[in-house]
């Protein structure tokens, strides 16, 4: 096309170079694995599947494609009519959860897919699907509608297995996350963020945040803005909330807040490493920034999308960074020891 895209990947602690065109040098010590392309419209939606084999991603084109994250080669298609909103497999890995629609601000609708295939198995019911939850242990998982309600659903069968109101009808829900316990569900609608019981969210949230400039009221908590992300660390115990206005927040779960940090500016995405020491961010300015989650130092940021980040997502074991944008390209990223040993810094070699 005529086209020509520099890569940069700027580090602490290291410089890696690069093989000519933004390929990975010879030495290995270049981050950037490879582009995955075919989408034809920018993507919205990355998944990793439970084992990292494959690696889902979804495009404002209406198509879910899937790759091998060894080869990088594109191993399934499948077509829907609607732009690709979110993903996210089942625990055990048969099923990959979607919601397709019109835009993320009305939602879309629900359907199951067999994992291996791509093949849509059920449409559940509904049309204004937000955001998708997997349960870490009990092969359910949660979403969440445009009427303030969260229902609960298996991933095998589709069955409908509970359904609980969780914030007014007029707050839309822009994020929801199960801890990695099982213990609570996080759910971010307008400026407030919530906490509540997994096993019982009715009849109201056991705890919720707020930002400390804001005044508490009736435990009803506010950041400055919507998080469309919500995060937990792995032993549950910790609530990271990256807004668009205040960078990111780590909370305890009583609603404390701990720190803020990832800048000044805003954040549009995250995804917390395996281990939970490294956050992955991007915001308005197109880069993707690695934080240290021990004291909140950058360690090293990947740029390359033209036109900005869309979604990111991390490998389940670490190392690997998948990046969408709206240059219709998945980007993939080396990122030695993130997810095993704490904030990486990139390393000379392999």
């Amino acid at each position: 096309m005529g086209l020509t895209v520099v890569l940069v990947v700027s580090c602490r602690g290291g410089t890696p170079s690069s093989g000519p065109g933004g390929a990975p040098s010879a030495g290995g010590s270049d981050l950037f694995t490879g582009a995955l392309t075919g989408h034809s419209d920018a993507v919205s939606a990355l998944a990793f599947s439970p084992d990292g084999h494959t690696l889902a991603s979804g495009g404002a084109d209406g198509t879910v494609r899937f790759w091998d994250t060894a080869t990088g080669k594109q191993t399934g298609l499948t077509e829907h009519e609607d732009p690709v909103l979110h993903l996210a497999y089942s625990g055990d890995g048969s099923t990959l959860v979607g919601i397709t629609g019109g835009s993320e601000s009305m939602g879309g609708e629900l359907w199951l897919a067999d994992a291996a295939t791509g093949a849509v198995r059920k449409r559940l019911p509904g049309q204004f699907a937000s955001d998708i939850a997997v349960h870490p242990s009990n092969g359910s998982f949660a979403v969440a509608d445009g009427a303030g309600s969260v229902h609960t659903y298996e991933a095998a069968t589709g069955a409908m297995t509970s359904q609980a109101t969780v914030t007014p009808s007029t707050s839309w829900v822009d994020a929801l996350r199960y801890s990695p316990d099982g213990a609570w569900l996080a759910v971010s609608a307008g400026a407030l963020v919530r906490l509540w019981d997994a096993q019982n969210p009715a009849p109201r949230a056991m705890s919720a945040l707020v930002s400390p400039e804001f005044m508490k009221m009736d435990k009803r908590f506010t950041t400055f803005a919507a998080s469309r992300v919500v995060l937990f660390s792995p032993d549950s115990q910790t609530v990271i909330t990256p807004g668009a206005l205040d960078g990111c927040r780590l909370w305890e779960v009583n609603g404390a807040v701990r720190s803020s940090w990832c800048g000044t500016s805003g954040v549009s995405g995250a995804a917390l490493a395996p281990d939970g020491r490294s956050l992955v961010t991007f915001g308005v300015e197109g880069g993707l920034h690695v934080w240290s989650m021990t004291d909140g130092s950058e360690t090293y940021t990947f740029t390359g999308h033209l036109g900005g980040v869309t979604t990111v997502s991390v490998h389940p074991k670490g190392g690997l960074v998948a990046s969408g944008g709206k240059d219709r390209i998945v980007r993939l990223w080396k990122a030695p020891g993130l997810g095993t040993s704490g904030a990486a810094k990139p390393a000379a070699g392999d």
